[in-house]
């Protein structure tokens, strides 16, 4: 998508098939009345998607059978710290994980193309962008700033004035964050994004065949 992100005057126009025996879809966006570009989806709908975490493997034994175990960061508890520290066993990066070890498996749902400054209060909040541990008020819910330093209160009925727009609590948490990960001024550059549903499902039978 990055032939359309290289300034603001493309437009989004639909979907089409690749080709007449290609069924995937391709995204067509248009410049002007007489300039074309197209670009392939990411994912189709009905896609199956394996999740990469922090993990490790080690091997323990059952009833005097060796076994292969995973254990995940997400799920790690400091009681088991012992026990890894006595085998040696660290941490593997997520981007490390094999297929075989996931336990996460997401099918996608429905995919489509947006200007980064049209997500919703609801986009931005599944995007995982977090509440503050406190609160003035109980009706009152508070949005993570990811740019420490900068005047920005996110509450709930407060606007922050960012650019030319007042953005809502959570979009203006979700402003911050993509600010603090692609630097200062990305949020106004709004690029077309792809926006992308999914379900978490059980582990599909075929998955390793």
């Amino acid at each position: 998508m990055e032939i359309v992100n290289d300034h603001r005057d493309w437009t989004f126009v639909g979907f089409c098939f690749k080709s007449e025996n290609d069924r995937r879809r391709q995204a067509i966006f248009r410049c002007y009345s007489d300039t074309w570009a197209v670009a392939d989806l990411p994912y189709e709908v009905g896609d199956i998607l394996w999740v990469r975490e922090t993990w490790m493997e080690y091997k323990t034994y059952n009833k005097n059978q060796l076994e292969l175990k995973n254990h995940y960061k997400t799920e790690h508890s400091p009681l088991i710290d012992p026990y890894l520290q006595h085998i040696k066993k660290k941490w593997t990066p997520s981007i490390h994980m094999p297929k075989r070890a996931a336990r996460i498996f997401l099918k996608v749902k429905g995919i489509r193309v947006e200007r980064l400054n049209q997500i919703s209060d609801y986009d931005a909040i599944a995007e995982g962008i977090k509440k503050q541990k406190y609160s003035l008020d109980e009706s009152v819910t508070i949005y993570e700033n990811y740019l420490p330093g900068k005047d920005f209160y996110s509450w709930s009925d407060y606007g922050w004035d960012y650019g030319k727009e007042t953005h809502s609590a959570p979009v203006a948490s979700f402003c911050s964050l993509w600010e603090d990960i692609n630097g200062d001024g990305s949020w106004n550059k709004n690029p077309f994004v792809w926006v992308i549903e999914f379900e978490k499902i059980v582990k599909p039978l075929d998955f390793l065949t």
